[in-house]
Order: C-alpha cells, then sequence, then structure tokens
C-alpha cells in the first residue's frame, strides 16, 4: 500500500498545484477584468461629456437652410438692393461733385455782384 500512497501524494501534490496555478491565473484575469473596467468606466464618462458637449453644440448652432426658390428670391432682392445703392451712390458723387465747385461758382457770383455795384459793364 505504500506505492499507492506515494502515488496518491504525487497526485495531491500535482493537483494542488495545478489548482493553484489556475487559481493564479483566475486572479490575474480578475485583475485585467477590473483594469479593463476602470478603462471602461473612462471611456464611457469621456463619451458621455462628449455626447454633452455635441448636444449642447447643436442646441446653441441651430442650422436653418433655405430652399432654393426662396435663395433666389433672395438673392435677386439684394441685387435690386444693391442696384438702388450704386444709383445712391452715383447721385451722392455728383452732388459733391457740384459742391466742391461751390466755392468757385459763389466766387463767381460775388465778383459779379461787386461788378454790378461798382457800375463797371462786363
Amino acid at each position: 500500500m505504500v506505492p499507492w500512497a506515494i502515488a496518491a501524494t504525487i497526485i495531491g501534490t500535482l493537483l494542488s498545484i495545478i489548482g493553484s496555478l489556475v487559481l493564479w491565473n483566475l486572479q490575474c484575469i480578475k485583475k485585467g477584468l477590473a483594469i479593463m473596467s476602470i478603462r471602461l468606466d473612462s471611456q464611457d464618462e469621456k463619451i458621455s461629456n462628449l455626447e454633452k458637449a455635441y448636444l449642447t453644440f447643436r442646441q446653441n448652432c441651430q442650422q436653418d437652410f433655405v430652399d432654393k426658390e426662396d435663395w433666389l428670391r433672395e438673392a435677386g432682392n439684394n441685387r435690386e438692393q444693391l442696384s438702388d445703392m450704386s444709383k445712391t451712390l452715383s447721385r451722392m458723387e455728383g452732388k459733391m461733385g457740384v459742391m466742391e465747385q461751390l466755392p468757385a461758382i459763389c466766387g463767381n457770383i460775388a465778383r459779379e455782384i461787386t461788378r454790378e455795384m461798382k457800375g463797371v459793364p462786363q
């Protein structure tokens, strides 16, 4: 019975070594899962923050797209307003030209008035 006892001891020792290796592997897996869980929680928090920022940005930045007809109507209206503004600017430039000549015109009028008052013929 001694050989069976030795065999049982050897088998028991081998089983305890194998069991401890399995337990060590399970602990390593558990640590790895804990580290991965922490990293996933961190990434989930970052994703949540990005989602909140995106929703805030989307609320602040309302994009209203116009129809083609509305855009064309606005473009035509802008073209008419630009034409009106160009005409007004041309009129103002003409009036400014007259204003620049006004001192010379006033001088001529004053000269003519003084000649008439002195009685000098033209």
